[in-house]
């Protein structure tokens, strides 16, 4: 009996167990922020948001009494080992409505990072708990997917709980609490942020998150993000913020100018992150650079 293969298909073949063998991108993808978030480095656990309320902290959204729909595109540049440059775009939608009993929000959001990309929807709801607390939950569906040399290596699909209580102290003083993932899905997402905003004179905003893994304790495991927003005039905000997290082992910064009308809102950031080698997460050394425009109108 005589056996024989192809030339072009025993090197596909060949070079798929390869791949497989040698892959080196990320197993990580960081969750997607909106141009707001990634100006401030993600701090806002404790500010009054309304299209973060499937990000960030579900709560925020009951505070408000409106309805909006939100579109942000993105450009993230991503650099592994100072060598190996990535281009990736992402889009997101979110749609959300507030009212005095029950607020919600939906988002669809389809964004790639390095050798990854993620198709994740979401929704939330809030209630409001007395005039000054609010409280929700929101709910990830999410279908990641990491290539090697174009070739599909592995996926995960996984869903997610986010938990969230906003309380205000009065107009200049508010507090947040989050429970990303409190069922432990994955360990790099299952976390706690405490939040605070400090308005001042009604232009100036402090915002200070900070947190750890719901797995483990220590100072090595924090991670905190710091954000200034200044109110220009009456319409513009220019944002700057900071963020150190040791558990994913990664800091940067952030930037950001937007114009907010009552009923329109535009928001440009850039967004700046390095991310140290984590062999335990399966995470290199890399560097990612992230340019930001959105657009919400507000009714």
């Amino acid at each position: 009996m005589n056996f024989s293969f192809k030339s072009s298909g025993w090197k596909t073949f060949l070079f798929l167990i390869l791949a497989a063998l040698s892959h080196d991108g990320f197993s990580y993808i960081h969750n997607f922020e909106t141009t707001r978030l990634k100006s401030t480095g993600g701090a806002g656990a404790a500010s009054m948001l309304v299209e973060e309320a499937t990000l960030l902290n579900p709560a925020s959204i009951a505070f408000f009494e409106i309805t909006s729909i939100y579109f942000q595109k993105a450009n993230v540049q991503t650099t592994k080992n100072d060598r190996d440059t990535t281009d990736n775009d992402q889009i997101g939608f979110v749609v959300s409505d507030s009212n005095p009993s029950i607020s919600g929000s939906l988002s669809y959001l389809n964004h790639s990072e390095g050798d990854g990309k993620r198709k994740r929807f979401s929704i939330s709801a809030a209630t409001s708990l007395g005039k000054s607390s609010a409280m929700g939950i929101a709910y990830r569906i999410t279908k990641d997917k990491y290539f090697d040399h174009g070739l599909e290596t592995s996926k995960d699909d996984f869903n997610q709980v986010v938990l969230g209580v906003t309380h205000a102290i009065n107009e200049s003083l508010s507090f947040g609490v989050v429970v990303n993932d409190p069922q432990k899905k994955r360990k790099e997402d299952s976390t706690y942020i405490l939040g605070m905003q400090y308005v001042y004179a009604g232009f100036l905003s402090l915002m200070a998150d900070a947190g750890a893994p719901l797995s483990k304790t220590g100072t090595t495991q924090l991670f905190y993000k710091m954000a200034l927003q200044f109110k220009i005039l009456d319409d513009f905000y220019f944002r700057v913020g900071t963020f150190n997290d040791k558990f994913l082992g990664e800091k940067g910064n952030g930037i950001g100018l937007g114009w907010v009308q009552p009923k329109l809102g535009i928001e440009l950031a850039a967004k700046n992150t390095t991310n140290f080698a984590r062999p335990e997460l399966s995470r290199q050394k890399s560097s990612i650079k992230d340019a930001s425009l959105s657009l919400s109108f507000r009714f």
